[in-house]
């Protein structure tokens, strides 16, 4: 979808619902005939009234029952047709909401991955599954359901105007002046600046409360291992709290106003009486006076539920704009630029190449992530990257397959700038093994798969045997076909990174990115981990980023990062001889590996 400026309000939703136009004005069609048939019984009831009263004063036999049951056959046909056109209307406008909320997804979800890594973490997984699941999927509500309501609504308005004024205009004067009040009501009630202020307030707090809902579950085990409630889950439970505020100052904020409407709404038949009695006075013809009169105050009913629908519908395509807006903030996010080349980039050598790198993931932020950081990463060669927490190791890492762009400098490989690489190209080239990979719903088989698009079986299986971790697969009760996550399959750690190293030994990319691939892992699993990197590693260019000092002492470059900058680089042994960061690092490393319950080794 290209980038434009987002609709708000009506239009945006009716822009929504013509996606599927013809299938959309087709409904919209049958919904206002279904409207002009349902007031066929109205009209067939006055003039059935109109032909009794004629006669009520002489003698049933004067009655004309022939015309009588025309009436009654026009008031059947009219339910008929009533009840047919909008059913139909009701099946169209539900397949062309069904295919209207599979593109918008689609939509979404293929801005999803063009956008950056960041964008994702700072909006957090509850708010995207909240505009995936609820915001579009309220859509599809607002099209098969509230849609026609809507046009229903709207056609029935228009045709209850103009039979009221062709009927009596008299009569249809107080009924359009107390539709007209009703309407101007309603207005105070959400049009207001306060209303919108109000109703904003509930839509954000109710999404921000989606998505602490979701870490809160995430990290249930945590909080229960501490006795964690949900009272002292601070964060969780004043948004719940700041939404109970919101839905309620918004409910009493529209407490009076809607009494009010529907109390008028509910008794539009009393407007009427002064001018039943004024007119009942001064006719001097009572039978089309009666008529009249029995006419208005049928249809009294009908204005009433007509109008009772509009509370709901504007209450709920509020809602819904609010979501379509979220939606619609999304596919304004800008996504990674790409370079146009005429002509494919031919890459010659996979060396990595950072040249006065510049970051920051926040502009308002005025220390950077990294400040002007240049270094050179081999092919073939093992390239480790070691300092403290937050000193800018894990950024590097992200930033060579674009999960982010810098705003000064560049990043090239084989002497080419990677904004110039077409992001597949890109992604085929990097291949990642992170601490925790995430392994999905599926079958283990698949999830291998994933490191290559039309891998086989066979292919599969080598790269399984690879990473030691056919032996335990072929011991699950479905082999290769056991789906992670299902019932009684429980995988370690270590065996869940070893079938993601089997995924990126298919993947077979020239460039290897480690995030702490060996961390936490028991002695056996980081032994067959290690054996299991000598296949993954094998002629690649390798960026290591590592806490454990000891798996980074084979380096063929080791480089120091403090607060965003580079401050040492070399072989473990000259920096060890250095006596600087490093050295500090490895004798605090060193000692915190003789440490044991109770005091050191030996001690």
């Amino acid at each position: 979808m290209k980038n434009k400026v987002i609709n708000n309000g009506l239009r945006r939703l009716i822009e929504i619902a013509t996606i599927k136009k013809k299938t959309v004005i087709a409904a919209i069609t049958l919904l206002i005939l279904s409207a002009l048939a349902s007031f066929l019984p109205y009209i067939s009831i006055y003039c059935i009234a109109s032909e009794i009263l004629k006669t009520f004063s002489s003698t049933l036999v004067a009655l004309n029952t022939e015309k009588i049951y025309k009436f009654v056959w026009l008031l059947i046909i009219g339910g008929v047709i009533n009840i047919l056109s909008y059913f139909a209307a009701l099946c169209l406008l539900h397949k062309a909401a069904f295919e209207a909320i599979y593109k918008m997804k689609i939509d979404v979800l293929k801005h999803f991955t063009r956008l950056p890594l960041g964008f994702s973490i700072r909006m957090g997984s509850g708010n995207i599954r909240k505009i995936l699941d609820e915001d579009i999927g309220n859509t599809e509500e607002f099209l098969a359901h509230q849609f026609p309501d809507l046009i229903y609504t709207l056609a029935s308005c228009v045709i209850t105007i103009i039979i009221l004024i062709c009927v009596d205009w008299r009569y249809g004067a107080v009924c359009l002046v107390t539709i007209g009040i009703g309407i101007y009501i309603l207005g105070l009630a959400f049009r207001t600046d306060s209303a919108k202020k109000h109703m904003q307030d509930v839509f954000k707090a109710n999404a921000e409360m989606n998505n602490l809902a979701v870490e809160y579950v995430r990290g249930i085990s945590v909080l229960k291992l501490f006795n964690t409630t949900l009272v002292t889950f601070e964060k969780f439970y004043d948004v719940i709290k700041r939404y109970t505020k919101s839905a309620i100052e918004y409910t009493l904020k529209l407490e009076k106003t809607i009494a009010a409407y529907t109390v008028l709404i509910h008794n539009i038949y009393l407007f009427m009486l002064p001018i039943i009695i004024f007119l009942g006075r001064s006719t001097n013809d009572y039978n089309v006076f009666a008529s009249k009169t029995v006419f208005y105050i049928v249809v009294a009913p009908a204005i009433t539920v007509t109008m009772l629908k509009i509370v709901h519908l504007v209450s709920k395509t509020f809602q819904i704009q609010y979501g379509i807006h979220n939606m619609d903030k999304v596919l304004q996010e800008p996504i990674i630029k790409q370079v146009s080349s005429a002509k494919e980039i031919l890459i010659n050598s996979y060396d990595i190449e950072f040249k006065n790198v510049t970051f920051n993931y926040d502009n308002n932020n005025k220390t950077p992530a990294l400040n002007n950081i240049s270094f050179i990463s081999k092919s073939n060669k093992v390239t480790a990257i070691v300092g403290a927490s937050g000193s800018g190791k894990t950024t590097i890492a992200h930033l060579i397959p674009r999960f982010y762009d810098v705003q000064y400098g560049k990043i090239m490989i084989g002497g080419i700038d990677i904004r110039h690489i077409d992001l597949n190209k890109l992604m085929t080239l990097v291949g990642f093994v992170f601490q925790d990979d995430y392994l999905f719903k599926k079958s283990i088989r698949d999830n291998i798969g994933m490191g290559r698009e039309g891998a086989t079986d066979d292919e599969i299986i080598t790269a399984a045997k690879s990473a030691y971790c056919h032996e335990f697969i072929t011991k699950l009760p479905q082999g290769y076909d056991t789906i992670i996550g299902s019932k009684n399959v429980h995988l370690s750690g270590g065996e869940r990174q070893r079938i993601s190293i089997a995924r990126a030994i298919l993947q077979d990319s020239p460039i290897i990115i480690l995030d702490e691939a060996t961390a936490f892992n028991d002695a056996e699993n980081e032994y067959l981990i290690q054996k299991s990197f000598n296949k993954l590693l094998e002629n690649k260019t390798v960026i290591m980023i590592a806490h454990r000092l000891n798996t980074v002492k084979n380096a063929d470059q080791i480089i120091v990062m403090d607060k965003g900058k580079i401050v040492e680089v070399g072989v473990h042994n000259d920096l060890i001889e250095n006596k600087e960061i490093y050295y500090s690092m490895w004798e605090t490393y060193s000692q915190a590996q003789l440490w044991r319950i109770g005091g050191k080794e030996n001690e």
